[in-house]
């Protein structure tokens, strides 16, 4: 189980740096604090908008955002939020 982490937490480091870059979409703090594990892909774009930047692995769905130099990643596993992460939001 430990090791299960360990892998999402390396996963989402590196999802964070090749995301880096991205375009648009409507990320901001208060947008991204919505987001919750158990949301669909589909609510999450409704909040966050089109995600600039995805890749699929293994059944696992990374979607990047980035406005200025604030970036948000979102993993789903099974069409679901499993994580979050962002960087510099205000």
């Amino acid at each position: 189980m430990i090791q299960a982490f360990r892998c999402i937490g390396v996963g989402l480091a590196a999802a964070t740096l090749c995301l880096a870059g991205c375009g648009g979409g409507d990320l901001s703090k208060e947008s991204f604090n919505e987001v919750k594990v158990g949301m669909s892909q589909e609510e999450v774009e409704a909040l966050l908008g089109s995600a600039a930047k995805s890749s699929e692995v293994g059944g696992t769905l990374t979607m990047g955002w980035e406005n200025g130099d604030a970036k948000a990643v979102v993993v789903f596993r099974n069409g679901k939020v499993k994580s979050k992460q962002a960087d510099s939001l205000e």
